[in-house]
């Protein structure tokens, strides 16, 4: 076998498998940013006074909670992909406010389950109708990142 024939078989072999290498890089980096991930779906109750949806039940007594307590919501949710929430974002909103509150790191555990959960509310609010916004973000993959949002229905802060 001739020295020249061997090098330009081992280059044409090492060039195919590096072609074949980078397509199956760019099939995987396909799935992972294409691929319908559904991590968790929330319950959709029915209806707000305004008639939206809304997934977190209110459950305090006359959906009023006073400021520096507690407000208890349940949600029931079916998690389909046991996978570690990486951030969450808790907000308390109406017409005119947006307002961050602390939380615990939340653990939610594979399958239907129904959770109820406890939201300080802080001294500083202000009194008025409020409606708390849950944002859980999940990385499923190094290149993915994907949110889900939850909101509860209306409720009332009061003095």
């Amino acid at each position: 076998m001739n020295v020249n024939n061997f090098f330009l078989n081992f280059w044409k072999w090492f060039s195919i498998i590096v072609l074949i290498a980078a397509f199956g890089l760019l099939v995987q980096l396909a799935v992972w940013m294409w691929y319908p991930y559904n991590i968790i779906e929330f319950t959709k109750l029915c209806c707000n006074p305004d008639g939206s949806t809304f997934e977190g039940l209110v459950l305090n007594e006359d959906k009023k909670v006073k400021k520096g307590n507690f407000l208890h919501v349940q949600i029931e949710y079916n998690k389909k992909i046991n996978i570690p929430t990486s951030k969450i974002t808790r907000e308390l909103m109406n017409d005119r406010y947006v307002t961050l509150v602390t939380h615990d790191t939340s653990f939610f555990p594979p399958g239907c389950q129904k959770k109820t959960l406890l939201i300080y509310i802080p001294e500083n609010m202000w009194p008025g109708t409020y409606r708390l916004s849950n944002t859980f973000q999940y990385h499923p993959n190094p290149i993915r990142t994907i949110n889900v949002k939850w909101e509860s229905e209306w409720f009332e802060v009061i003095n």
